[in-house]
Protein backbone atom coordinates (compact mmCIF):
# COMPACT_ATOMS: atom_id res chain seq x y z
CA UNK A 1 0.00 0.00 0.00
CA UNK A 2 1.23 3.66 -0.89
CA UNK A 3 2.76 5.75 2.11
CA UNK A 4 1.24 8.71 1.08
CA UNK A 5 -2.62 9.97 0.26
CA UNK A 6 -2.88 11.07 -3.68
CA UNK A 7 -4.09 14.33 -4.19
CA UNK A 8 -6.52 14.38 -6.93
CA UNK A 9 -8.24 17.20 -8.89
CA UNK A 10 -11.23 16.56 -9.47
CA UNK A 11 -12.05 18.99 -12.27
CA UNK A 12 -8.80 17.00 -14.22
CA UNK A 13 -8.98 15.30 -16.93
CA UNK A 14 -7.60 11.79 -15.40
CA UNK A 15 -10.17 12.76 -12.34
CA UNK A 16 -11.53 8.99 -13.01
CA UNK A 17 -8.61 6.62 -13.49
CA UNK A 18 -6.64 8.47 -10.70
CA UNK A 19 -10.09 7.64 -8.37
CA UNK A 20 -9.53 4.39 -9.41
CA UNK A 21 -5.74 3.73 -8.54
CA UNK A 22 -6.57 5.56 -5.14
CA UNK A 23 -9.61 3.38 -4.16
CA UNK A 24 -7.75 0.15 -5.26
CA UNK A 25 -4.36 0.97 -2.84
CA UNK A 26 -5.41 3.25 -0.32
CA UNK A 27 -8.83 3.57 -0.30
CA UNK A 28 -8.18 7.34 0.60
CA UNK A 29 -7.68 10.44 -1.64
CA UNK A 30 -8.15 14.35 -0.86
CA UNK A 31 -9.70 16.46 -3.50
CA UNK A 32 -9.44 19.67 -4.87
CA UNK A 33 -11.27 21.13 -7.25
CA UNK A 34 -14.16 20.13 -5.99
CA UNK A 35 -16.09 23.34 -6.31
CA UNK A 36 -17.31 24.05 -3.25
CA UNK A 37 -17.90 27.88 -2.22
CA UNK A 38 -15.44 28.68 0.49
CA UNK A 39 -18.47 30.28 2.40
CA UNK A 40 -20.75 27.67 2.51
CA UNK A 41 -17.66 25.25 4.44
CA UNK A 42 -16.93 28.59 6.91
CA UNK A 43 -20.46 29.36 7.58
CA UNK A 44 -21.14 25.61 8.55
CA UNK A 45 -17.60 25.42 10.44
CA UNK A 46 -18.51 28.69 12.67
CA UNK A 47 -21.83 27.42 13.57
CA UNK A 48 -20.59 24.25 14.58
CA UNK A 49 -17.63 25.59 16.66
CA UNK A 50 -20.46 27.72 17.99
CA UNK A 51 -22.65 25.29 19.23
CA UNK A 52 -20.08 22.89 21.12
CA UNK A 53 -19.36 25.97 22.83
CA UNK A 54 -23.10 26.54 24.11
CA UNK A 55 -23.62 24.79 27.47
CA UNK A 56 -24.29 21.37 27.87
CA UNK A 57 -28.24 21.92 28.55
CA UNK A 58 -28.35 23.67 25.54
CA UNK A 59 -27.19 20.77 23.52
CA UNK A 60 -29.14 18.25 25.40
CA UNK A 61 -31.82 20.00 23.72
CA UNK A 62 -30.79 18.42 20.69
CA UNK A 63 -31.11 14.92 21.74
CA UNK A 64 -33.52 12.19 21.56
CA UNK A 65 -32.50 9.00 22.98
CA UNK A 66 -32.91 6.18 20.14
CA UNK A 67 -32.77 9.38 17.55
CA UNK A 68 -29.80 8.84 15.37
CA UNK A 69 -30.29 12.82 14.54
CA UNK A 70 -29.35 15.27 16.61
CA UNK A 71 -26.67 15.88 19.72
CA UNK A 72 -24.48 12.86 20.86
CA UNK A 73 -22.28 13.99 24.32
CA UNK A 74 -19.12 12.98 24.94
CA UNK A 75 -18.57 9.11 25.23
CA UNK A 76 -21.30 8.13 23.54
CA UNK A 77 -20.08 6.13 20.28
CA UNK A 78 -17.48 3.74 20.24
CA UNK A 79 -16.51 3.06 16.19
CA UNK A 80 -13.91 0.16 17.34
CA UNK A 81 -16.39 -1.99 18.35
CA UNK A 82 -18.08 -1.50 14.51
CA UNK A 83 -15.54 -4.37 13.68
CA UNK A 84 -17.93 -7.08 15.20
CA UNK A 85 -16.33 -6.77 19.19
CA UNK A 86 -18.86 -4.64 21.14
CA UNK A 87 -16.70 -4.97 24.26
CA UNK A 88 -13.19 -4.26 23.89
CA UNK A 89 -13.17 -1.08 22.29
CA UNK A 90 -13.40 2.23 25.00
CA UNK A 91 -16.06 4.89 23.81
CA UNK A 92 -14.83 7.97 21.81
CA UNK A 93 -14.24 11.12 23.23
CA UNK A 94 -15.77 12.85 21.01
CA UNK A 95 -19.03 14.63 21.09
CA UNK A 96 -21.41 15.27 17.20
CA UNK A 97 -24.37 16.50 16.05
CA UNK A 98 -26.27 14.32 13.32
CA UNK A 99 -27.82 15.23 10.23
CA UNK A 100 -29.86 13.52 8.01
CA UNK A 101 -31.62 14.18 4.32
CA UNK A 102 -33.78 16.81 4.47
CA UNK A 103 -37.08 14.92 3.60
CA UNK A 104 -38.95 11.71 5.49
CA UNK A 105 -40.72 8.70 4.81
CA UNK A 106 -41.81 5.71 6.22
CA UNK A 107 -39.33 3.93 3.81
CA UNK A 108 -36.16 5.81 4.48
CA UNK A 109 -34.99 3.64 8.03
CA UNK A 110 -33.12 6.35 9.57
CA UNK A 111 -34.74 9.46 7.67
CA UNK A 112 -37.94 8.38 9.32
CA UNK A 113 -36.85 9.91 12.21
CA UNK A 114 -37.59 13.67 13.52
CA UNK A 115 -34.85 15.91 12.35
CA UNK A 116 -33.76 17.89 16.19
CA UNK A 117 -32.31 21.46 16.31
CA UNK A 118 -31.54 23.07 19.41
CA UNK A 119 -32.90 26.12 20.12
CA UNK A 120 -29.42 28.42 19.62
CA UNK A 121 -27.50 29.26 17.61
CA UNK A 122 -30.02 29.96 15.24
CA UNK A 123 -27.27 30.18 12.70
CA UNK A 124 -26.94 26.31 12.91
CA UNK A 125 -29.76 25.04 11.23
CA UNK A 126 -29.54 27.12 7.91
CA UNK A 127 -25.53 27.07 7.64
CA UNK A 128 -25.92 23.23 8.15
CA UNK A 129 -28.76 22.43 5.42
CA UNK A 130 -26.67 24.46 2.76
CA UNK A 131 -23.55 22.10 3.86
CA UNK A 132 -25.37 18.90 3.37
CA UNK A 133 -26.97 20.24 -0.08
CA UNK A 134 -23.28 20.68 -0.93
CA UNK A 135 -21.81 17.45 -0.61
CA UNK A 136 -24.82 15.79 -1.36
CA UNK A 137 -23.69 17.75 -5.30
CA UNK A 138 -20.23 17.21 -4.65
CA UNK A 139 -21.34 13.19 -3.47
CA UNK A 140 -23.08 13.14 -6.67
CA UNK A 141 -20.55 14.55 -8.76
CA UNK A 142 -17.87 11.93 -7.42
CA UNK A 143 -20.18 8.76 -7.85
CA UNK A 144 -20.66 9.94 -11.35
CA UNK A 145 -16.71 9.67 -11.55
CA UNK A 146 -16.79 6.18 -9.51
CA UNK A 147 -19.25 4.95 -12.66
CA UNK A 148 -16.46 5.51 -14.85
CA UNK A 149 -13.79 4.65 -13.21
CA UNK A 150 -15.68 1.06 -12.90
CA UNK A 151 -16.37 1.03 -16.48
CA UNK A 152 -19.84 1.57 -16.27
CA UNK A 153 -22.20 4.51 -17.16
CA UNK A 154 -21.76 7.72 -16.05
CA UNK A 155 -25.32 7.90 -14.37
CA UNK A 156 -25.17 3.97 -12.80
CA UNK A 157 -25.72 4.90 -9.65
CA UNK A 158 -28.09 7.66 -9.71
CA UNK A 159 -30.78 4.81 -9.13
CA UNK A 160 -29.50 3.54 -5.95
CA UNK A 161 -29.13 7.03 -4.29
CA UNK A 162 -32.17 9.25 -5.54
CA UNK A 163 -33.32 8.16 -2.05
CA UNK A 164 -30.24 7.98 -0.24
CA UNK A 165 -30.14 8.33 3.78
CA UNK A 166 -26.70 9.92 4.13
CA UNK A 167 -25.84 11.87 7.23
CA UNK A 168 -23.73 15.05 8.31
CA UNK A 169 -22.04 15.17 11.28
CA UNK A 170 -19.97 17.91 13.26
CA UNK A 171 -17.74 16.45 15.50
CA UNK A 172 -15.91 18.10 18.27
CA UNK A 173 -13.01 16.32 20.38
CA UNK A 174 -11.79 18.49 23.20
CA UNK A 175 -9.25 19.27 24.64
CA UNK A 176 -7.61 17.41 27.15
CA UNK A 177 -4.66 16.88 28.50
CA UNK A 178 -3.27 14.24 25.86
CA UNK A 179 -4.23 11.01 28.53
CA UNK A 180 -6.61 9.65 25.01
CA UNK A 181 -4.72 7.93 22.84
CA UNK A 182 -7.26 7.76 20.58
CA UNK A 183 -9.96 9.96 19.55
CA UNK A 184 -12.46 7.71 17.39
CA UNK A 185 -11.45 4.26 17.16
CA UNK A 186 -10.79 1.98 14.55
CA UNK A 187 -12.83 1.50 11.93
CA UNK A 188 -14.17 1.35 8.04
CA UNK A 189 -16.81 3.67 7.05
CA UNK A 190 -20.30 1.94 6.27
CA UNK A 191 -21.74 3.24 3.39
CA UNK A 192 -20.61 4.53 -0.28
CA UNK A 193 -18.04 7.66 0.08
CA UNK A 194 -17.10 9.57 3.05
CA UNK A 195 -16.79 13.52 2.51
CA UNK A 196 -14.36 15.16 5.69
CA UNK A 197 -13.56 18.54 6.01
CA UNK A 198 -10.76 18.06 8.43
CA UNK A 199 -9.25 20.53 11.07
CA UNK A 200 -6.74 22.55 9.20
CA UNK A 201 -4.72 23.05 12.56
CA UNK A 202 -4.79 20.04 14.96
CA UNK A 203 -4.35 16.83 12.71
CA UNK A 204 -4.62 12.97 14.20
CA UNK A 205 -6.57 11.45 10.99
CA UNK A 206 -4.36 8.02 10.51
CA UNK A 207 -4.89 5.32 7.69
CA UNK A 208 -3.87 1.93 8.43
CA UNK A 209 -0.97 0.53 5.73
CA UNK A 210 -2.58 -2.89 5.81
CA UNK A 211 0.72 -4.17 7.32
CA UNK A 212 0.42 -3.11 11.08
CA UNK A 213 1.48 0.96 10.47
CA UNK A 214 -0.36 3.97 9.82
CA UNK A 215 -0.34 6.73 7.77
CA UNK A 216 -1.11 10.44 8.16
CA UNK A 217 -3.96 11.92 5.94
CA UNK A 218 -2.32 15.40 5.10
CA UNK A 219 -4.01 18.83 5.39
CA UNK A 220 -4.35 20.32 2.16
CA UNK A 221 -6.21 24.33 2.23
CA UNK A 222 -9.56 24.19 0.60
CA UNK A 223 -10.02 20.42 0.27
CA UNK A 224 -12.01 17.36 0.88
CA UNK A 225 -10.42 13.80 2.21
CA UNK A 226 -12.47 11.45 0.36
CA UNK A 227 -12.67 7.60 1.26
CA UNK A 228 -14.99 4.56 0.30
CA UNK A 229 -17.35 2.70 2.65
CA UNK A 230 -17.78 -0.88 3.22
CA UNK A 231 -20.95 -0.71 0.69
CA UNK A 232 -18.55 0.68 -2.21
CA UNK A 233 -16.51 -1.99 -1.38
CA UNK A 234 -18.60 -4.68 -1.93
CA UNK A 235 -20.05 -2.92 -5.14
CA UNK A 236 -16.10 -3.33 -6.80
CA UNK A 237 -16.35 -6.88 -5.64
CA UNK A 238 -13.61 -5.86 -3.63
CA UNK A 239 -11.34 -4.38 -5.56
CA UNK A 240 -11.46 -0.71 -4.04
CA UNK A 241 -10.41 -0.90 -0.52
CA UNK A 242 -12.93 0.33 2.57
CA UNK A 243 -10.02 1.23 4.59
CA UNK A 244 -9.16 0.96 8.62
CA UNK A 245 -8.24 4.04 9.90
CA UNK A 246 -8.79 6.09 13.42
CA UNK A 247 -8.15 9.61 14.90
CA UNK A 248 -5.32 9.86 17.79
CA UNK A 249 -4.70 11.93 20.43
CA UNK A 250 -2.79 15.06 20.04
CA UNK A 251 0.67 15.55 21.86
CA UNK A 252 -0.46 18.48 23.06
CA UNK A 253 -4.13 18.23 24.17
CA UNK A 254 -5.62 20.60 21.58
CA UNK A 255 -9.12 20.64 20.84
CA UNK A 256 -10.18 19.02 17.28
CA UNK A 257 -13.08 19.94 15.00
CA UNK A 258 -13.99 18.26 11.51
CA UNK A 259 -17.40 17.99 9.44
CA UNK A 260 -18.30 14.66 7.60
CA UNK A 261 -20.36 13.42 5.28
CA UNK A 262 -21.64 9.70 4.85
CA UNK A 263 -22.98 9.26 1.75
CA UNK A 264 -25.24 6.16 2.01
CA UNK A 265 -27.80 4.77 -0.86
CA UNK A 266 -31.52 4.52 -0.62
CA UNK A 267 -32.44 2.45 2.25
CA UNK A 268 -33.50 -0.30 0.15
CA UNK A 269 -31.16 -0.35 -2.18
CA UNK A 270 -29.71 -3.87 -3.79
CA UNK A 271 -26.35 -3.70 -3.22
CA UNK A 272 -24.17 -6.41 -5.36
CA UNK A 273 -20.90 -6.95 -6.86
CA UNK A 274 -20.35 -5.16 -10.17
CA UNK A 275 -17.95 -7.80 -12.23
CA UNK A 276 -16.63 -6.40 -14.95
CA UNK A 277 -15.87 -9.54 -17.28
CA UNK A 278 -17.86 -12.91 -17.78
CA UNK A 279 -15.19 -14.95 -16.08
CA UNK A 280 -15.25 -12.71 -13.21
CA UNK A 281 -16.47 -14.43 -9.89
CA UNK A 282 -18.60 -11.89 -7.09
CA UNK A 283 -16.86 -12.48 -3.86
CA UNK A 284 -19.92 -10.95 -2.06
CA UNK A 285 -23.58 -12.32 -1.48
CA UNK A 286 -25.96 -9.22 -2.31
CA UNK A 287 -27.16 -6.84 0.70
CA UNK A 288 -29.78 -4.37 1.62
CA UNK A 289 -28.09 -1.19 2.58
CA UNK A 290 -30.25 -0.11 5.17
CA UNK A 291 -29.69 -3.34 6.95
CA UNK A 292 -26.17 -3.09 6.86
CA UNK A 293 -26.29 -0.07 8.06
CA UNK A 294 -28.06 -0.03 10.80
CA UNK A 295 -26.44 -3.12 12.30
CA UNK A 296 -23.02 -0.56 12.09
CA UNK A 297 -24.67 1.93 13.73
CA UNK A 298 -25.64 -0.85 16.09
CA UNK A 299 -22.56 -1.88 17.22
CA UNK A 300 -21.07 1.62 17.44
CA UNK A 301 -23.69 2.26 20.15
CA UNK A 302 -24.03 -1.06 22.22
Amino acid sequence: MPTAIPLIDLSGPEAGARIDRACGTVGFFVATGHGVPPPIVDGAWAAARDFFDRTLDTKMEARREGNPYGFEPVRHEALGRTLGETSAALPDPKQTFNLGPPYRGPDSGFGSHERIWPTSPYELRPNLLNYYAEMERLARRILELFAEAMGQERRFFEPFVDRHVSALRILDYPASAGSDPLRAGAHTDYGTLTLLRADPEVGGLEVSDGSGGWVAVPAVADSFVVNIGDLMHRWSNGRWRSTLHRVIGDPQGRRRNSIAFFHNPNWDALVEPILLSPDEQSRFEPVVAGPWLETKVGRAHS
